[in-house]
């Protein structure tokens, strides 16, 4: 599997829950039911605001197999 480089985005273009609230206000958002089975998985991304489902997409394009999981 080739390895991805993990960058940090500078703090001013870090994003909130606020910026997915306004999202969600705007588009409708799929919901999914919760998880009941158990599930194999490379990588587990927690956290489904901007960033967490941006990585799930990006991981997915590079045939990782990944999953995230959020609170609500």
């Amino acid at each position: 599997m080739k390895r991805m480089k993990i960058l940090k985005s500078p703090k001013k273009y870090r994003t909130s829950s606020i910026s997915v609230a306004i999202l969600a206000q705007h588009f409708i958002l799929p919901s999914f039911s919760k998880l009941e089975t158990d599930i194999t998985t490379d990588v587990l991304i927690v956290g489904g605001g901007i960033t967490g489902i941006t990585s799930a997409y990006l991981l997915a394009k590079q045939g990782v197999k990944d999953a995230f999981i959020e609170a609500d």
